[in-house]
């Protein structure tokens, strides 16, 4: 996510490269223009399809979506380094445990729970974002991720474990 001057934010889509190797830009919240006298969502013509796309929102829609860009752009920051710290500590105390034991079990239990957690959420966050993607290009993409990759921890949380 970037925060241009103007605009709200930039979403890039990083998972390619266009043929100068930079990342292409997905959609982004934007500030009334010339050619576009209203907020709106502009989604990059390459994956909608459609020239020059201008989708009005109101100044509130606007507000909202630039002080959500800032909370996600503060999130993104600090959730792989937490989250990565959890995991070691989780595989420390397991290392621990089957020391303490004179087993491995804890250890290979561990690993493959951390490594089916990040998994299944780049799973749950590609599906999300192809079905999001298929409704509306762009924002959907985006929402889709979010919700996709959400929805695969919660039913992980609700299923019952042996």
């Amino acid at each position: 996510m970037k925060f241009p001057a103007k605009g709200a934010f930039n979403v890039y889509d990083k998972t390619f490269r266009n043929a100068k190797g930079k990342v292409p830009w997905a959609f982004r919240i934007d500030t009334p223009h010339k050619g576009a006298p209203t907020h709106h969502i502009n989604i990059n013509p390459k994956i909608s399809g459609v020239p020059d796309p201008h989708i009005p929102i109101s100044s509130a829609q606007f507000s909202a979506a630039k002080f959500a860009g800032k909370v996600l752009d503060k999130a993104n920051r600090i959730a792989l380094p937490v989250a990565v710290a959890i995991d070691i500590g989780r595989l420390g105390l397991a290392t621990y445990e089957d020391y303490k034991n004179g087993t491995i079990r804890n250890v290979v239990e561990t690993c493959a729970s951390i490594a089916g957690g990040y998994g299944g959420g780049y799973g749950g966050a590609v599906a999300g974002a192809t079905i999001g993607t298929a409704i509306f290009p762009g924002p959907g993409t985006f929402g889709g991720a979010i919700v996709g990759g959400i929805a695969v921890d919660l039913v992980d949380l609700l299923v019952p474990k042996n």
